[in-house]
């Protein structure tokens, strides 16, 4: 009896290679290194912004102080007092205006929508309004021309540009803080107080909004970032100094 020849064998199919995972330690520190280049990411962004931010209220700040020289030059020297007060509601802003090909809408004209204030006088990193009082981010040094019509004081009122020594050692315009109670920033610097009190130029009415400096226009027209210990401080018998004062 012939034995039956040994029936050939399927061939075995090779298995799938198994799919490759991830662990959850792998997923973890994945996730982690995610989450730290992003924060990173977010302080570049950051600072790239508030690096654009200081910039642009430089550009403006120079801007207002080539407004100034023309203002100066139609009005026999004269530097913009902080305000008119013979003239309602008027600031060294109104007065700026035209030389920027800016026209503010009178208080009747205001509506929810309309943007206060315009380039040049709006700093991209203020982030309080500005009424109509004063249309303006930026504060005028209440040292030089205070008020006129108003103050008589010699020390304060009657400057014109040739009049000051060395103007590139005192304060023109400057980064402001809200008033105290309003809720919009003041028209002058030197001498008004905030409702930011623990900075300590409050008192001066110069806001730090620029990773701890403000901008400062001096009266040759040149622009500084300086810190609260720059600015520094004055006392109420204040003598004939740099950077408010010109006279004693």
């Amino acid at each position: 009896m012939h034995s039956q020849p040994y029936p050939h064998a399927a061939p075995r199919r090779a298995s799938p290679p198994a799919r490759a995972a991830f662990t959850l330690v792998e997923l973890l520190t994945v996730i982690a290194i995610i989450g730290v280049l992003a924060a990173m990411l977010t302080l570049v962004v950051g600072k790239v912004r508030a690096s654009a931010h200081s910039a642009k209220c430089v550009s403006n700040l120079r801007q207002l102080g080539v407004a100034t020289g023309l203002y100066a030059a139609d009005n026999k020297g004269e530097i913009p007092y902080a305000n008119y007060y013979m003239e309602s509601n008027v600031r060294a802003t109104d007065k700026l205006a035209p030389y920027v090909d800016v026209k503010f809408p009178s208080t009747a004209e205001l509506t929810a929508n309309t943007i206060l204030p315009p380039d040049p006088f709006r700093c991209p990193a203020a982030d309080h309004p500005a009424k109509s009082g004063n249309k303006s981010h930026y504060g005028k040094n209440f040292f030089i021309n205070s008020q006129k019509g108003y103050d008589t004081d010699p020390r304060r009122t009657g400057y014109r540009l040739t009049d000051i020594p060395e103007p590139s050692r005192y304060y023109y315009l400057a980064d402001a803080v809200p008033v105290s109670g309003q809720p919009q920033v003041s028209w002058q610097i030197g001498s008004v107080g905030s409702n930011t009190g623990e900075l300590p130029t409050s008192k001066l009415g110069i806001e730090l909004r620029h990773s701890g400096r403000a901008n400062i226009l001096f009266l040759d027209f040149h622009v500084e970032a300086l810190t609260a210990r720059q600015i520094g401080n004055w006392s109420w018998n204040y003598p004939a100094t740099a950077p408010w004062c010109p006279r004693q």
